[in-house]
């Protein structure tokens, strides 16, 4: 997504996502993104940002498997076995390009390497905590409730 910022990761305040004049903030590279584009952030609930970072399928699972400890590029495709290998790299690469994950590569024959969550990271998987508890607290209403999801309810009516 952004290729070359991977490597800029440091430890972020919540404060990138109200203020985009203050020259003092250290800010992270999606918002970098954002003010090098021209961009306000869209609202002052920082969702666009957050969802910029997060947004998809993948990146929530992925970001909570390397919250737990570093994991190896193999053990995250058996630790989120739905996702494919060219997925699987295309959401890594992305999720170092914001800064919220390292990548680190061992210099060993066979070639190691090792995803692990950033300070950046952290902070942003807190505050998916919340999310997670919804999810739990509600994942019998939402299965299989909209269309075009296995077991959705299709009603039919007569117009007549």
């Amino acid at each position: 997504m952004f290729a070359g910022i991977g490597d800029q990761v440091r430890s972020y305040g919540p404060a990138w996502f109200f203020s985009s004049t203050d020259k003092n903030v250290s800010y992270p590279p999606i918002a970098q993104n954002w003010m090098k584009h021209g961009k306000e952030q869209p609202d002052s609930c920082g969702l666009g940002p957050a969802l910029e970072v997060i947004g998809g399928k993948w990146k929530a699972l992925l970001l909570w498997q390397v919250h737990k400890a570093p994991a190896r590029f193999g053990e995250l495709k058996r630790l989120v076995p739905d996702i494919s290998e060219k997925m699987l790299i295309q959401q890594l690469r992305e999720m170092e390009a914001d800064g919220i994950i390292n990548r680190e590569a061992f210099p060993e024959v066979p070639p190691r390497v090792e995803y692990s969550i950033t300070e950046f990271g952290i902070e942003l998987d807190n505050a998916l905590i919340p999310l997670v508890r919804w999810g739990k607290q509600h994942a019998g209403r939402t299965d299989g409730q909209r269309p075009g999801k296995a077991g959705a309810h299709t009603v039919v009516t007569n117009a007549g």
